[in-house]
């Protein structure tokens, strides 16, 4: 038994990840319609403010993007070290001579 607190904080982690990708993704989408929207003019037409702002949403998009990928990777690292934890657990179990599936 590896304790409850441990599958809890794996299980909280999970969904803190699935929660902040989701999150990262709205803010993502809210900040493409925006900049669309501003993009819509023509340069020459814009003030000097108003340029300042599409560099400023656009520099926030590339922080979003670069956030995503991060807890992206961060839960494909956590995915497969679950993974490898499940077969040294299956290889300890059957050395005992105890037989698992995993399906």
């Amino acid at each position: 038994y590896w304790g409850e607190s441990y599958y809890t904080d794996l299980i909280d982690l999970r969904l803190g990840g699935i929660a902040r990708e989701l999150e990262l993704e709205d803010r993502q989408s809210r900040l493409q319609q925006e900049l669309r929207e501003r993009m819509a003019m023509e340069d020459h037409l814009k003030t000097e403010e108003e340029l300042s702002e599409e560099k400023r949403i656009l520099n926030e998009m590339l922080e979003v993007v670069e956030q995503r990928d991060a807890l992206v990777a961060l839960l494909e690292e956590q995915r497969l070290r679950e993974k490898e934890e499940d077969k040294d657990l299956e290889a300890a179990m059957l050395s005992k001579g105890f037989s698992l599936n995993w399906s």
